[in-house]
């Protein structure tokens, strides 16, 4: 065990990736597209859209993987801002006036 705990962590990280993220994006990627039933795209859009989130996840985590410790350290509190920005932004959203069709004003 390397005495720097990050890097603990970022091994940690890279192994459990390797044994449980990127077998199931290989798995979701593999999908094919078949014909048939509503039912079976409806599950074909749903692994495509579980493919896109993990690959995201992913690919954030790589991006972390890079970073120095002490910018992993502040990771967290601007994740949490970023977090609190986001709730703000959904309630300013859901005050304003929504337009209709023709362009008018409508109720929330």
């Amino acid at each position: 065990m390397p005495d720097d705990v990050w890097q603990t962590v970022r091994i940690l990280a890279e192994e459990r990736r390797k044994r449980e993220v990127d077998p199931t994006l290989s798995l979701l990627r593999d999908i094919p597209d078949i014909p048939g039933p509503a039912e079976g795209k409806h599950s074909q859009a749903k692994m495509r859209e579980m493919h896109d989130f993990i690959d995201l996840l992913a690919r954030r985590a790589d991006d972390a993987q890079k970073l120095d410790n002490d910018s992993l350290m502040r990771l967290p509190a601007l994740g949490r801002g970023v977090s609190r920005s986001l709730e703000f932004k959904g309630k300013v959203t859901a005050l304003r006036p929504r337009r209709t069709a023709a362009g008018e004003q409508g109720a929330a």
